[in-house]
């Protein structure tokens, strides 16, 4: 006889999460943020090797390196703040429909 000593909780979050293979994933809208930053970060590391592979000087490798961090925080900053802006838009129209 096996006892289950694992409580089942797919009914009580299944309007919170979703299911997409062997990941699950919250519900959030800053979910498409979270994937800019992946790919940000994914493309920082080649960024890196192609600059060190290519630049020669320490300054200019510098500020290759430091444009590409700011023009990538400023597209998340940019993102997160348009995310935040339609998430307080969305909540101001709830709140006048009720």
């Amino acid at each position: 006889m096996a006892i289950n000593k694992h409580k089942d909780t797919t009914e009580d979050n299944a309007s919170l999460t979703r299911k997409r293979g062997h990941l699950t994933v919250a519900a959030s809208p800053l979910n498409t943020v979270k994937l800019d930053l992946a790919i940000i970060m994914v493309m920082a590391v080649i960024v890196i090797v192609l600059v060190f592979a290519l630049i020669r000087d320490p300054l200019e490798q510098f500020i290759w390196l430091g444009t590409y961090g700011l023009v990538a925080m400023l597209w998340l900053m940019i993102r997160v703040r348009r995310v935040v802006q339609a998430c307080q838009g969305q909540g101001e129209r709830d709140a006048d429909e009720t």
